[in-house]
C-alpha cells in the first residue's frame, strides 16, 4: 500500500483504504471517495482534501464574493445593480451542489456580469473602443489620468476634425477614469483583484483550504507492502 501523508491507499482496488480525514466536512459523499468522483478537474496530492481549480465572481471592486471548484480558472466580475440577484441564485446552487458544475459557474456569470477578459470594452461603454487606434488611444491616455488624479495635456494642435475628435475621447475617457476611482472600482486598464470578501461573499462548496505541511512530514509515497 502506499501512504500518502493522510492515509492509505491499496493500488490493486484503487481505492482509499482509510477514511478521509475531513469526512465530516462533506455531508453526503463516502468517507472513502476521491476528489468528489471528479478526478479530471480535481487532484488530492495529500490525500487529505480535493483541491481544483476555481472560478472566481468578484465585485466591480475587485472583492471575492465566492469561488467555486469547477474546474475552470475564470474570473468574473458581478455588476454592482447585480450583486443582490446574483447572491441569491448563487446561494440556491450551492445547497443543490450545483456551483460545482463549470456550466452553470459560466451562466450566471455572463447573466449578472461579465468575464474579466472583458473589462477594458464594458468598463468604458459605450465611447470605448471605437476601434479607431487614434481616437481609443486618447480615451485611454485620459481614462488613466483620470483614475490616479494626475492631468496633463494632449500633446497636439487642436485644428482640424481628427484633433478635436482626440480631444473629446480624451476628455471622455478622463470623466470615466475618475468616475471609477471615485466609486473604488477597478481600474479597467489595470484591474487588481483584492485578497479580501466582499461584504456578499458567499461560502461555497470549496474543499476547506488547510495547512497540509503537518501531513506531509514523511515520504510521499512511502511504499508499504
Amino acid at each position: 500500500m502506499y501512504y500518502y501523508g493522510a492515509r492509505y491507499y491499496d493500488p490493486r482496488i484503487s481505492i482509499f483504504v482509510s477514511v478521509d480525514p475531513l469526512a465530516e466536512d462533506f455531508a453526503g459523499w463516502t468517507p472513502y471517495h476521491y476528489v468528489h468522483n471528479n478526478p479530471i478537474n480535481l487532484i488530492d496530492p495529500t490525500g487529505m482534501s480535493a483541491e481544483g481549480i476555481e472560478t472566481h465572481f468578484v465585485n466591480e471592486k475587485g472583492e471575492t464574493i465566492a469561488n467555486t471548484d469547477d474546474g475552470s480558472n475564470e474570473v468574473f466580475v458581478t455588476r454592482k445593480e447585480n450583486e443582490e440577484k446574483f447572491t441569491k441564485e448563487l446561494s440556491e446552487k450551492v445547497k443543490t451542489k450545483d456551483d460545482l458544475k463549470l456550466e452553470v459557474n459560466k451562466e450566471l456569470g455572463e447573466k449578472y456580469g461579465y468575464n474579466l477578459s472583458k473589462i477594458n470594452e464594458e468598463g468604458g461603454k459605450p465611447n470605448y473602443p471605437k476601434e479607431i487606434l487614434v481616437n481609443d488611444a486618447a480615451w485611454e491616455v485620459g481614462y488613466k489620468e483620470g483614475y490616479d488624479g494626475s492631468r496633463r495635456s494632449l500633446s497636439m494642435t487642436i485644428g482640424g476634425a481628427e484633433d478635436k475628435k482626440m480631444g473629446v475621447n480624451y476628455e471622455e475617457g478622463r470623466l470615466i477614469g475618475r468616475q471609477h476611482s471615485k466609486e473604488e472600482k477597478m481600474n479597467i486598464f489595470s484591474p487588481v483583484l483584492k485578497d479580501e470578501p466582499a461584504q456578499n461573499h458567499i461560502q461555497t462548496n470549496r474543499a476547506p483550504k488547510v495547512n497540509h505541511r503537518k501531513y506531509s512530514d514523511k515520504p510521499i509515497p512511502l511504499l508499504i507492502d
